[in-house]
């Protein structure tokens, strides 16, 4: 499967309300998930920030999706759920899998 097909997929996941052991099997071991200057090292430590997450607001739907192929080989999607816009770069090891994920909530920052 090439990146930008996981990212899609990936994506999906969240919007079918897929398990979180699901949703988790596209990240290594050792990913590192950054969201609003917060930091989550490992797959527990993700696990815990989207049961968290999902606990508080459901899954949603997401709209106006655009995907882009980074020059340093990363997937950056940009989407909107209801009125919130927001953002995700994609980052892969060797295997294809997540290694590292980055996300904002509103307005895509410069240096993202």
């Amino acid at each position: 499967m090439d990146k930008l097909e996981r990212v899609k997929i990936h994506m999906s996941k969240f919007e079918s309300g897929s398990p979180i052991d699901e949703i988790l099997e596209d990240y290594a071991e050792n990913s590192v998930l950054e969201v609003q200057g917060n930091r989550f090292e490992g797959r527990d430590s993700i696990a815990n920030f989207f049961t968290k997450t999902l606990e508080a607001f459901g899954h949603q739907k997401f709209e106006n999706i655009e995907y882009k192929e980074a020059d340093d080989g990363a997937v950056e999607v940009s989407w909107q759920a209801g009125p919130v816009k927001g953002g995700d770069k994609f980052y892969f090891n060797e295997s294809g899998m997540f290694i590292r994920q980055k996300a904002y909530i509103g307005n895509r920052p410069e240096d993202f």
